[in-house]
């Protein structure tokens, strides 16, 4: 059974709509709780200007917009 306050993102080498790596969540993101490795990951995500939110957006994200989209939990 999937916790949904444990890391949400997915499992290493895991397809779209695989395992969870449900490890313990040290961050918020718009995509939902993560761990300390995949909240990184996902902040290098938002930095590249080649990911598709960003190529959207016309721009790479600043600091301060991951800073509000990537929270750690008090």
């Amino acid at each position: 059974m999937i916790d949904q306050k444990r890391c949400m993102a997915k499992r290493d080498g895991e397809p779209l709509g695989g395992e969870r790596c449900q490890a313990a969540a040290t961050h918020e993101t718009l995509m939902g709780p993560r761990c300390a490795k995949h909240a990184e990951e996902f902040k290098q995500a938002l930095r590249d200007p080649r990911t598709l939110g960003n190529v959207m957006a016309g721009r790479a994200r600043t600091e301060d917009e991951i800073a509000l989209l990537v929270r750690e939990l008090q």
